[in-house]
Protein backbone atom coordinates (compact mmCIF):
# COMPACT_ATOMS: atom_id res chain seq x y z
CA UNK A 1 0.00 0.00 0.00
CA UNK A 2 1.77 3.34 -0.98
CA UNK A 3 1.92 5.87 2.04
CA UNK A 4 -0.10 9.08 2.18
CA UNK A 5 2.56 11.95 1.40
CA UNK A 6 3.29 13.75 4.82
CA UNK A 7 1.40 16.65 3.60
CA UNK A 8 -1.52 16.56 0.54
CA UNK A 9 -4.36 18.67 -0.17
CA UNK A 10 -7.72 18.45 -1.04
CA UNK A 11 -8.75 21.23 -3.33
CA UNK A 12 -12.66 22.29 -3.44
CA UNK A 13 -14.01 23.90 -6.34
CA UNK A 14 -18.12 24.74 -6.37
CA UNK A 15 -20.40 26.60 -8.92
CA UNK A 16 -24.32 27.44 -7.59
CA UNK A 17 -25.57 26.06 -10.53
CA UNK A 18 -25.65 23.36 -13.77
CA UNK A 19 -26.70 25.91 -16.54
CA UNK A 20 -25.32 28.75 -15.19
CA UNK A 21 -21.62 29.15 -14.98
CA UNK A 22 -20.86 32.64 -12.63
CA UNK A 23 -17.53 34.27 -13.21
CA UNK A 24 -15.75 32.27 -10.89
CA UNK A 25 -15.82 28.99 -12.82
CA UNK A 26 -15.01 25.82 -11.73
CA UNK A 27 -11.81 25.69 -14.82
CA UNK A 28 -10.82 29.27 -13.13
CA UNK A 29 -11.13 27.72 -9.73
CA UNK A 30 -9.22 25.19 -9.88
CA UNK A 31 -6.20 26.17 -11.78
CA UNK A 32 -5.61 29.40 -8.86
CA UNK A 33 -5.91 26.58 -6.43
CA UNK A 34 -3.16 23.71 -8.29
CA UNK A 35 -1.19 26.84 -9.11
CA UNK A 36 -1.26 27.99 -5.03
CA UNK A 37 0.20 24.40 -4.05
CA UNK A 38 2.75 24.19 -7.01
CA UNK A 39 3.84 27.70 -5.43
CA UNK A 40 3.68 26.00 -2.11
CA UNK A 41 5.18 22.86 -2.48
CA UNK A 42 2.31 20.79 -1.57
CA UNK A 43 0.80 18.06 -3.33
CA UNK A 44 -2.66 17.85 -4.64
CA UNK A 45 -4.58 14.51 -3.46
CA UNK A 46 -7.75 15.24 -5.24
CA UNK A 47 -10.00 17.85 -6.50
CA UNK A 48 -13.84 17.88 -5.00
CA UNK A 49 -15.91 19.40 -7.59
CA UNK A 50 -19.63 20.26 -6.73
CA UNK A 51 -21.38 21.51 -10.03
CA UNK A 52 -24.86 23.03 -9.50
CA UNK A 53 -25.21 22.83 -5.61
CA UNK A 54 -26.29 26.35 -3.61
CA UNK A 55 -23.83 26.78 -0.70
CA UNK A 56 -26.78 27.04 1.96
CA UNK A 57 -26.04 23.92 3.30
CA UNK A 58 -23.45 21.29 3.82
CA UNK A 59 -25.36 18.61 1.78
CA UNK A 60 -23.58 18.51 -1.39
CA UNK A 61 -21.61 15.21 -2.69
CA UNK A 62 -18.11 16.57 -3.59
CA UNK A 63 -18.12 18.12 0.25
CA UNK A 64 -19.24 14.91 1.68
CA UNK A 65 -16.22 13.26 0.00
CA UNK A 66 -13.72 16.16 1.35
CA UNK A 67 -15.10 15.58 4.56
CA UNK A 68 -14.63 11.83 4.79
CA UNK A 69 -10.79 11.49 3.02
CA UNK A 70 -10.17 14.53 6.11
CA UNK A 71 -11.41 12.08 8.59
CA UNK A 72 -9.34 9.29 7.16
CA UNK A 73 -6.29 11.14 7.05
CA UNK A 74 -5.66 10.82 3.61
CA UNK A 75 -5.20 14.93 3.25
CA UNK A 76 -3.71 17.33 5.22
CA UNK A 77 -4.34 20.27 3.87
CA UNK A 78 -8.33 22.08 2.48
CA UNK A 79 -7.92 24.54 -0.17
CA UNK A 80 -10.63 27.12 -1.97
CA UNK A 81 -10.05 30.35 -3.61
CA UNK A 82 -13.18 32.16 -1.43
CA UNK A 83 -15.20 31.14 1.66
CA UNK A 84 -18.03 31.30 -0.43
CA UNK A 85 -17.42 28.82 -2.49
CA UNK A 86 -17.57 25.76 0.65
CA UNK A 87 -19.95 27.53 2.58
CA UNK A 88 -22.19 30.87 2.66
CA UNK A 89 -23.53 30.47 6.08
CA UNK A 90 -21.60 31.34 9.28
CA UNK A 91 -23.02 28.45 11.43
CA UNK A 92 -21.32 26.02 8.60
CA UNK A 93 -18.56 27.66 8.44
CA UNK A 94 -18.34 27.31 12.25
CA UNK A 95 -18.71 23.47 12.09
CA UNK A 96 -16.31 22.89 9.39
CA UNK A 97 -13.69 25.10 10.95
CA UNK A 98 -14.18 23.41 14.27
CA UNK A 99 -13.75 20.27 12.11
CA UNK A 100 -10.88 20.79 10.13
CA UNK A 101 -9.15 21.71 13.76
CA UNK A 102 -10.34 19.23 15.24
CA UNK A 103 -8.31 16.72 13.03
CA UNK A 104 -5.12 18.48 12.11
CA UNK A 105 -6.56 19.66 8.93
CA UNK A 106 -5.12 22.77 7.88
CA UNK A 107 -7.97 25.07 6.18
CA UNK A 108 -7.33 28.14 3.60
CA UNK A 109 -9.08 30.63 1.36
CA UNK A 110 -6.21 31.85 -0.79
CA UNK A 111 -7.68 34.82 -2.46
CA UNK A 112 -8.66 36.04 1.33
CA UNK A 113 -5.70 35.54 2.93
CA UNK A 114 -7.29 33.14 5.55
CA UNK A 115 -5.78 30.17 6.55
CA UNK A 116 -6.28 28.51 10.29
CA UNK A 117 -2.24 28.07 10.84
CA UNK A 118 -1.93 31.82 11.10
CA UNK A 119 -2.79 34.42 13.76
CA UNK A 120 -4.74 36.19 11.31
CA UNK A 121 -6.86 33.03 10.34
CA UNK A 122 -6.68 32.02 14.44
CA UNK A 123 -8.44 35.56 15.34
CA UNK A 124 -10.87 35.52 12.29
CA UNK A 125 -11.52 31.82 13.76
CA UNK A 126 -12.45 33.53 17.37
CA UNK A 127 -14.44 36.43 15.62
CA UNK A 128 -16.55 34.21 13.58
CA UNK A 129 -17.04 32.32 16.88
CA UNK A 130 -18.06 35.26 19.03
CA UNK A 131 -20.21 36.47 16.35
CA UNK A 132 -22.26 32.76 16.06
CA UNK A 133 -22.32 32.38 20.16
CA UNK A 134 -24.33 36.05 19.93
CA UNK A 135 -26.17 35.09 17.10
CA UNK A 136 -27.44 31.85 18.41
CA UNK A 137 -27.93 33.56 21.91
CA UNK A 138 -30.01 36.65 20.57
CA UNK A 139 -32.29 34.28 18.81
CA UNK A 140 -32.54 31.99 21.66
CA UNK A 141 -33.54 35.48 23.71
CA UNK A 142 -35.76 36.43 21.37
CA UNK A 143 -37.65 33.28 20.94
CA UNK A 144 -37.89 33.45 25.15
CA UNK A 145 -39.47 36.38 24.77
CA UNK A 146 -41.98 35.87 22.56
CA UNK A 147 -42.87 32.59 24.32
CA UNK A 148 -43.36 34.50 27.28
CA UNK A 149 -45.51 37.47 25.73
CA UNK A 150 -47.63 34.51 24.69
CA UNK A 151 -47.76 32.63 28.03
CA UNK A 152 -48.80 36.10 29.46
CA UNK A 153 -51.83 36.51 26.75
CA UNK A 154 -52.94 33.14 28.05
CA UNK A 155 -51.87 31.23 25.10
CA UNK A 156 -50.28 27.69 25.31
CA UNK A 157 -46.91 27.83 23.63
CA UNK A 158 -47.20 24.53 22.27
CA UNK A 159 -45.17 21.09 23.04
CA UNK A 160 -46.89 18.18 24.52
CA UNK A 161 -50.74 18.10 24.52
CA UNK A 162 -51.65 17.58 28.60
CA UNK A 163 -53.68 15.05 28.67
CA UNK A 164 -57.35 15.69 29.00
CA UNK A 165 -56.93 18.53 26.35
CA UNK A 166 -56.76 17.99 22.49
CA UNK A 167 -55.75 20.20 19.69
CA UNK A 168 -56.76 20.48 15.88
CA UNK A 169 -53.47 18.95 15.32
CA UNK A 170 -54.03 16.21 17.46
CA UNK A 171 -57.34 15.50 17.11
CA UNK A 172 -56.52 15.43 13.04
CA UNK A 173 -54.10 12.59 13.84
CA UNK A 174 -56.16 10.76 15.69
CA UNK A 175 -59.16 10.83 12.99
CA UNK A 176 -56.28 9.47 10.79
CA UNK A 177 -55.06 6.55 13.06
CA UNK A 178 -58.92 5.63 13.44
CA UNK A 179 -58.71 5.47 8.66
CA UNK A 180 -60.33 9.01 7.94
CA UNK A 181 -58.51 10.13 4.76
CA UNK A 182 -56.39 12.86 5.25
CA UNK A 183 -57.99 15.79 3.97
CA UNK A 184 -61.38 15.05 5.33
CA UNK A 185 -59.50 14.45 9.21
CA UNK A 186 -58.69 17.93 8.68
CA UNK A 187 -62.03 19.59 7.75
CA UNK A 188 -63.13 17.50 10.56
CA UNK A 189 -61.09 18.77 13.10
CA UNK A 190 -61.13 22.15 11.90
CA UNK A 191 -65.33 22.57 12.58
CA UNK A 192 -64.89 20.90 16.07
CA UNK A 193 -61.39 22.86 16.80
CA UNK A 194 -60.99 26.29 14.74
CA UNK A 195 -58.16 27.60 16.65
CA UNK A 196 -55.10 26.33 16.03
CA UNK A 197 -52.18 26.13 18.80
CA UNK A 198 -55.52 26.42 20.96
CA UNK A 199 -56.35 23.86 23.83
CA UNK A 200 -59.57 22.53 24.00
CA UNK A 201 -61.21 20.27 26.76
CA UNK A 202 -61.55 16.56 25.42
CA UNK A 203 -63.98 14.95 27.30
CA UNK A 204 -63.12 11.45 27.36
CA UNK A 205 -59.93 11.90 28.53
CA UNK A 206 -61.18 15.04 30.68
CA UNK A 207 -63.45 12.64 32.83
CA UNK A 208 -59.97 10.71 33.75
CA UNK A 209 -57.96 14.09 35.01
CA UNK A 210 -61.10 14.35 37.59
CA UNK A 211 -60.73 10.86 38.46
CA UNK A 212 -56.81 10.99 39.50
CA UNK A 213 -57.52 14.06 41.38
CA UNK A 214 -60.47 12.02 43.49
CA UNK A 215 -58.52 8.94 44.10
CA UNK A 216 -55.93 10.68 45.10
CA UNK A 217 -57.94 12.75 47.78
CA UNK A 218 -59.54 9.41 48.64
CA UNK A 219 -56.07 7.93 48.84
CA UNK A 220 -53.28 10.23 49.76
CA UNK A 221 -50.52 7.94 47.88
CA UNK A 222 -49.56 8.96 44.08
CA UNK A 223 -48.58 4.87 43.67
CA UNK A 224 -51.88 3.60 44.88
CA UNK A 225 -53.85 6.47 42.94
CA UNK A 226 -52.09 4.66 39.76
CA UNK A 227 -52.61 0.85 40.47
CA UNK A 228 -56.53 2.01 41.16
CA UNK A 229 -56.56 3.61 37.53
CA UNK A 230 -55.34 0.57 36.49
CA UNK A 231 -57.26 -1.77 37.83
CA UNK A 232 -60.14 0.13 37.02
CA UNK A 233 -59.26 -0.24 33.21
CA UNK A 234 -58.60 3.29 32.62
CA UNK A 235 -55.28 3.81 30.45
CA UNK A 236 -52.71 6.43 28.89
CA UNK A 237 -53.57 8.57 25.52
CA UNK A 238 -50.74 5.54 24.21
CA UNK A 239 -52.99 3.15 25.47
CA UNK A 240 -50.71 1.87 28.23
CA UNK A 241 -50.77 1.82 32.05
CA UNK A 242 -50.37 4.88 34.32
CA UNK A 243 -47.21 4.93 36.39
CA UNK A 244 -46.48 7.54 39.72
CA UNK A 245 -44.33 10.04 36.91
CA UNK A 246 -47.77 10.27 34.77
CA UNK A 247 -49.88 10.98 38.12
CA UNK A 248 -47.61 13.02 39.64
CA UNK A 249 -47.39 14.80 36.65
CA UNK A 250 -51.47 15.59 36.08
CA UNK A 251 -51.67 16.11 40.07
CA UNK A 252 -49.12 19.30 39.93
CA UNK A 253 -49.93 20.82 36.44
CA UNK A 254 -51.88 24.19 36.80
CA UNK A 255 -52.95 24.12 33.20
CA UNK A 256 -56.19 21.57 34.65
CA UNK A 257 -57.14 25.01 36.30
CA UNK A 258 -57.14 26.78 33.16
CA UNK A 259 -53.88 28.46 33.63
CA UNK A 260 -51.06 28.73 31.29
CA UNK A 261 -47.28 28.83 31.93
CA UNK A 262 -43.65 29.47 31.15
CA UNK A 263 -40.38 29.22 32.72
CA UNK A 264 -40.19 26.20 34.38
CA UNK A 265 -36.98 24.99 32.90
CA UNK A 266 -34.49 27.80 31.13
CA UNK A 267 -31.18 27.41 28.92
CA UNK A 268 -28.04 27.81 29.82
CA UNK A 269 -26.81 29.61 27.55
CA UNK A 270 -23.36 28.27 27.54
CA UNK A 271 -24.20 24.57 27.48
CA UNK A 272 -27.59 24.62 25.87
CA UNK A 273 -28.87 22.24 28.79
CA UNK A 274 -32.32 23.03 30.65
CA UNK A 275 -31.85 24.05 33.97
CA UNK A 276 -34.73 23.89 36.02
CA UNK A 277 -36.10 27.40 38.12
CA UNK A 278 -38.20 27.97 40.90
CA UNK A 279 -41.62 27.84 40.97
CA UNK A 280 -41.43 31.64 41.98
CA UNK A 281 -39.98 32.48 38.80
CA UNK A 282 -42.38 30.82 36.47
CA UNK A 283 -44.88 33.00 34.86
CA UNK A 284 -48.22 31.54 35.65
CA UNK A 285 -51.64 33.58 34.47
CA UNK A 286 -54.56 32.60 33.21
CA UNK A 287 -55.12 30.87 29.64
CA UNK A 288 -57.39 31.00 27.12
CA UNK A 289 -58.46 27.31 27.07
CA UNK A 290 -61.32 25.85 29.81
CA UNK A 291 -60.33 24.48 33.17
CA UNK A 292 -60.75 21.17 34.24
CA UNK A 293 -60.28 20.86 37.70
CA UNK A 294 -61.74 23.58 39.99
CA UNK A 295 -58.95 25.83 42.03
CA UNK A 296 -59.79 24.26 45.71
CA UNK A 297 -59.86 21.51 44.61
CA UNK A 298 -56.36 21.59 42.99
CA UNK A 299 -54.69 23.39 45.67
CA UNK A 300 -56.10 21.05 48.37
CA UNK A 301 -54.15 18.32 46.53
CA UNK A 302 -51.06 20.89 46.24
CA UNK A 303 -50.89 20.64 50.51
CA UNK A 304 -51.68 16.77 50.43
CA UNK A 305 -48.58 16.67 48.22
CA UNK A 306 -46.27 18.69 50.33
CA UNK A 307 -47.74 16.87 52.67
CA UNK A 308 -46.65 13.25 51.80
CA UNK A 309 -42.95 12.57 53.18
CA UNK A 310 -40.55 10.99 50.86
CA UNK A 311 -38.48 9.15 53.21
CA UNK A 312 -34.62 9.44 51.96
CA UNK A 313 -32.91 6.18 51.43
CA UNK A 314 -31.25 5.04 54.41
CA UNK A 315 -29.20 2.16 52.53
CA UNK A 316 -25.93 2.22 51.58
CA UNK A 317 -26.07 -0.77 49.55
CA UNK A 318 -25.00 -0.81 45.84
CA UNK A 319 -27.09 -2.83 43.84
CA UNK A 320 -24.82 -4.53 41.30
CA UNK A 321 -27.65 -5.97 38.58
CA UNK A 322 -29.16 -2.00 38.46
CA UNK A 323 -29.87 -1.39 34.50
CA UNK A 324 -29.61 -5.13 33.83
CA UNK A 325 -31.65 -7.10 35.37
CA UNK A 326 -35.17 -7.53 33.97
CA UNK A 327 -38.50 -9.37 35.55
CA UNK A 328 -39.40 -12.19 33.20
CA UNK A 329 -42.50 -11.82 33.76
CA UNK A 330 -43.14 -8.40 32.20
CA UNK A 331 -39.76 -7.58 30.93
CA UNK A 332 -39.62 -4.75 32.62
CA UNK A 333 -36.88 -3.60 34.72
CA UNK A 334 -36.39 -4.40 38.68
CA UNK A 335 -35.11 -1.75 41.03
CA UNK A 336 -33.12 -2.15 43.97
CA UNK A 337 -34.97 -1.67 47.61
CA UNK A 338 -34.00 -1.97 51.04
CA UNK A 339 -36.16 -2.64 53.59
CA UNK A 340 -35.71 -3.34 57.28
CA UNK A 341 -37.63 -5.04 60.24
CA UNK A 342 -39.18 -3.22 63.10
CA UNK A 343 -37.08 -2.26 65.91
CA UNK A 344 -33.62 -3.70 63.64
CA UNK A 345 -31.24 -1.73 62.26
CA UNK A 346 -31.01 -4.20 59.79
CA UNK A 347 -31.34 -3.72 56.42
CA UNK A 348 -32.27 -6.31 53.67
CA UNK A 349 -31.86 -6.10 50.00
CA UNK A 350 -34.18 -6.70 46.97
CA UNK A 351 -34.72 -6.49 43.38
CA UNK A 352 -38.21 -5.39 42.71
CA UNK A 353 -40.26 -4.81 39.27
CA UNK A 354 -40.65 -1.55 38.62
CA UNK A 355 -44.30 -1.86 36.74
CA UNK A 356 -45.32 -3.63 39.67
CA UNK A 357 -44.57 -1.39 42.16
CA UNK A 358 -45.90 1.81 40.12
CA UNK A 359 -48.41 0.62 37.85
CA UNK A 360 -49.93 -2.31 39.86
CA UNK A 361 -51.19 -6.04 39.50
CA UNK A 362 -52.93 -4.78 35.99
CA UNK A 363 -48.98 -4.67 34.71
CA UNK A 364 -47.42 -7.36 36.67
CA UNK A 365 -47.84 -9.87 39.14
CA UNK A 366 -44.31 -8.72 40.66
CA UNK A 367 -41.16 -10.37 41.72
CA UNK A 368 -39.36 -10.11 45.06
CA UNK A 369 -35.76 -11.00 44.22
CA UNK A 370 -32.98 -10.93 47.56
CA UNK A 371 -30.26 -9.33 45.76
CA UNK A 372 -27.67 -11.14 47.56
CA UNK A 373 -28.72 -14.66 46.30
CA UNK A 374 -28.87 -13.25 42.62
CA UNK A 375 -25.79 -11.36 42.59
CA UNK A 376 -23.99 -14.54 44.03
CA UNK A 377 -25.36 -16.61 41.39
CA UNK A 378 -24.55 -14.49 38.39
CA UNK A 379 -20.97 -13.72 39.45
CA UNK A 380 -20.85 -17.54 40.12
CA UNK A 381 -22.32 -18.72 36.98
CA UNK A 382 -19.30 -15.79 35.17
CA UNK A 383 -16.60 -17.29 37.20
CA UNK A 384 -17.42 -20.61 36.46
CA UNK A 385 -17.87 -19.66 32.91
CA UNK A 386 -14.61 -18.41 32.62
CA UNK A 387 -12.30 -21.43 34.10
CA UNK A 388 -14.89 -23.71 31.75
CA UNK A 389 -12.67 -25.79 29.41
CA UNK A 390 -15.89 -26.69 26.91
CA UNK A 391 -16.39 -22.62 26.90
CA UNK A 392 -12.95 -22.27 26.28
CA UNK A 393 -13.12 -24.41 23.21
CA UNK A 394 -16.16 -22.98 22.29
CA UNK A 395 -14.65 -19.79 22.20
CA UNK A 396 -11.45 -20.70 19.73
CA UNK A 397 -14.21 -22.50 17.68
CA UNK A 398 -16.37 -19.25 17.60
CA UNK A 399 -13.29 -17.51 16.50
CA UNK A 400 -12.09 -20.00 13.79
CA UNK A 401 -15.45 -19.51 12.53
CA UNK A 402 -15.87 -16.14 12.49
CA UNK A 403 -12.51 -15.44 10.59
CA UNK A 404 -13.32 -18.20 8.17
CA UNK A 405 -16.55 -16.66 7.06
CA UNK A 406 -15.12 -13.03 6.69
CA UNK A 407 -11.59 -14.32 4.81
CA UNK A 408 -12.79 -13.11 1.89
CA UNK A 409 -11.95 -9.34 2.59
CA UNK A 410 -9.69 -9.45 0.07
CA UNK A 411 -12.34 -9.71 -2.24
CA UNK A 412 -13.84 -6.34 -1.02
CA UNK A 413 -11.44 -4.37 -1.29
CA UNK A 414 -11.02 -5.64 -4.60
CA UNK A 415 -14.06 -4.68 -5.64
CA UNK A 416 -13.97 -1.16 -3.51
CA UNK A 417 -10.80 -0.74 -5.78
CA UNK A 418 -12.90 -1.09 -8.90
CA UNK A 419 -15.75 0.66 -7.67
CA UNK A 420 -13.34 3.42 -7.04
CA UNK A 421 -12.04 3.37 -10.10
CA UNK A 422 -15.63 3.42 -12.08
CA UNK A 423 -16.83 6.63 -9.32
CA UNK A 424 -12.97 8.66 -10.92
CA UNK A 425 -14.13 7.39 -14.63
CA UNK A 426 -17.84 9.13 -14.20
CA UNK A 427 -15.89 11.96 -12.61
CA UNK A 428 -14.29 12.50 -15.19
CA UNK A 429 -16.76 12.13 -17.52
CA UNK A 430 -19.15 15.04 -15.78
CA UNK A 431 -15.73 17.03 -15.66
CA UNK A 432 -15.46 17.03 -19.39
CA UNK A 433 -19.20 17.40 -20.06
CA UNK A 434 -18.92 20.72 -17.50
CA UNK A 435 -15.78 22.20 -19.85
CA UNK A 436 -17.92 21.45 -23.04
CA UNK A 437 -20.50 23.39 -21.77
CA UNK A 438 -18.08 26.71 -20.76
CA UNK A 439 -16.26 26.28 -24.12
CA UNK A 440 -19.92 26.00 -25.75
CA UNK A 441 -19.68 23.09 -27.54
CA UNK A 442 -23.52 21.78 -26.12
CA UNK A 443 -26.01 23.83 -25.35
CA UNK A 444 -28.28 23.75 -22.44
CA UNK A 445 -30.69 21.28 -23.55
CA UNK A 446 -28.51 18.51 -24.46
CA UNK A 447 -26.32 19.21 -21.29
CA UNK A 448 -29.03 18.92 -18.70
CA UNK A 449 -30.07 15.52 -20.31
CA UNK A 450 -26.29 14.16 -20.36
CA UNK A 451 -25.56 15.53 -16.95
CA UNK A 452 -28.46 14.02 -15.12
CA UNK A 453 -27.52 10.31 -16.80
CA UNK A 454 -24.07 10.65 -15.29
CA UNK A 455 -24.82 12.19 -11.92
CA UNK A 456 -27.73 9.36 -11.30
CA UNK A 457 -24.96 6.54 -12.36
CA UNK A 458 -22.07 8.84 -9.90
CA UNK A 459 -25.15 8.34 -7.08
CA UNK A 460 -25.38 5.21 -7.32
CA UNK A 461 -21.34 4.17 -7.67
CA UNK A 462 -21.11 5.88 -4.33
CA UNK A 463 -24.07 4.41 -2.73
CA UNK A 464 -22.30 1.17 -4.10
CA UNK A 465 -19.07 1.91 -2.65
CA UNK A 466 -21.13 3.67 1.13
CA UNK A 467 -22.39 0.22 1.17
CA UNK A 468 -19.09 -1.97 0.98
CA UNK A 469 -17.10 0.36 3.27
CA UNK A 470 -20.25 0.00 5.97
CA UNK A 471 -19.52 -3.94 5.45
CA UNK A 472 -16.17 -3.77 5.82
CA UNK A 473 -16.01 -1.68 8.64
CA UNK A 474 -19.01 -3.98 10.24
CA UNK A 475 -16.62 -7.17 9.64
CA UNK A 476 -13.87 -4.91 11.80
CA UNK A 477 -16.06 -3.98 14.27
CA UNK A 478 -17.23 -7.18 15.19
CA UNK A 479 -13.98 -8.65 15.14
CA UNK A 480 -12.68 -5.91 17.73
CA UNK A 481 -15.81 -6.91 19.57
CA UNK A 482 -15.73 -10.56 19.65
CA UNK A 483 -12.42 -10.64 20.68
CA UNK A 484 -13.12 -7.95 23.74
CA UNK A 485 -15.67 -9.64 24.97
CA UNK A 486 -14.17 -13.03 25.05
CA UNK A 487 -10.96 -10.94 26.89
CA UNK A 488 -13.42 -9.66 29.44
CA UNK A 489 -15.17 -12.95 30.01
CA UNK A 490 -12.35 -14.99 30.05
CA UNK A 491 -10.40 -12.59 33.03
CA UNK A 492 -13.16 -12.17 34.86
CA UNK A 493 -12.49 -13.42 37.73
CA UNK A 494 -9.20 -11.27 38.11
CA UNK A 495 -8.78 -9.62 41.12
CA UNK A 496 -12.40 -10.03 41.50
CA UNK A 497 -12.61 -10.17 45.52
CA UNK A 498 -10.90 -7.01 45.66
CA UNK A 499 -12.84 -5.13 43.75
CA UNK A 500 -15.30 -2.60 45.10
CA UNK A 501 -19.35 -2.56 44.69
CA UNK A 502 -18.77 -0.10 41.89
CA UNK A 503 -16.00 -1.76 40.59
CA UNK A 504 -17.85 -5.35 40.31
CA UNK A 505 -21.05 -3.40 38.96
CA UNK A 506 -18.90 -2.36 36.02
CA UNK A 507 -17.55 -5.36 35.56
CA UNK A 508 -20.47 -7.22 35.16
CA UNK A 509 -22.15 -4.56 32.83
CA UNK A 510 -19.41 -5.06 30.22
CA UNK A 511 -19.90 -8.79 29.99
CA UNK A 512 -23.63 -9.14 30.68
CA UNK A 513 -26.26 -7.81 28.56
CA UNK A 514 -29.51 -8.26 30.51
CA UNK A 515 -30.63 -11.16 33.19
CA UNK A 516 -33.84 -11.97 32.80
CA UNK A 517 -35.17 -13.35 36.14
CA UNK A 518 -38.67 -15.19 37.47
CA UNK A 519 -38.81 -17.23 40.34
CA UNK A 520 -38.13 -20.56 38.36
CA UNK A 521 -35.25 -19.36 36.56
CA UNK A 522 -31.94 -16.45 35.76
CA UNK A 523 -31.23 -16.13 32.21
CA UNK A 524 -28.26 -14.33 31.82
CA UNK A 525 -27.49 -12.88 27.98
CA UNK A 526 -23.71 -12.53 28.08
CA UNK A 527 -22.66 -9.96 24.77
CA UNK A 528 -21.61 -13.07 22.69
CA UNK A 529 -22.91 -16.02 21.61
CA UNK A 530 -22.00 -18.41 24.29
CA UNK A 531 -25.37 -20.35 25.07
CA UNK A 532 -27.68 -19.25 27.42
CA UNK A 533 -27.24 -20.10 31.02
CA UNK A 534 -30.08 -21.48 33.43
CA UNK A 535 -30.85 -21.95 36.59
CA UNK A 536 -34.01 -23.77 38.20
CA UNK A 537 -35.59 -24.16 41.49
CA UNK A 538 -35.00 -21.33 43.99
CA UNK A 539 -36.11 -22.79 47.02
CA UNK A 540 -32.91 -22.04 48.96
CA UNK A 541 -33.38 -18.00 48.34
CA UNK A 542 -34.82 -16.02 51.04
CA UNK A 543 -37.93 -14.92 51.25
CA UNK A 544 -38.81 -11.20 51.17
CA UNK A 545 -39.41 -10.31 54.84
Amino acid sequence: MNSTPPASAGIYVRVSTANQIDKDSLHTQEERLRAYCVANQIPVFKLYKDAGFSAKDTNRPALKDLLRDAESGLITSVFVTKLDRITRSTKDLMYLTEFFEGISIRFASISENIDTTSAHGRLLRQIIGVLSQFERELVAERVSVDMSHRARLGKWNGGVVPFGYTTQELYSKHLIDLGTESPDASLQSASLYPEQKKLYVYQSEAKVVNNIFQVFISHNSIRKTAHALNNQGFRTRNGGHWGTVSVHRILTNPTYIGKTWYGKRRSDPVTGKLIAQDKQDWIICDGQHPSIIDVDTYESVQVMLKSISTKPTNSKRNYLLSGILKCGLCGGAMAGNTTSKKNSDKTYGYYKCVNRMQKGLEACSGLNIPSVEIEKYVADSLLALSENKEFLTDKQKILDLFFTQNSNSKINACDLSQIESNIQLLQNRLDNLLGALECNRIDGDDFDRRYAVLKKEIDEAKAARDHLVGLINEKDTTKTFLLTSFENLCSFATNWEFLDDVGKALRLKSIVREVRVTSQFVDIDVFIDVGEVFHTGRDSWRKPA
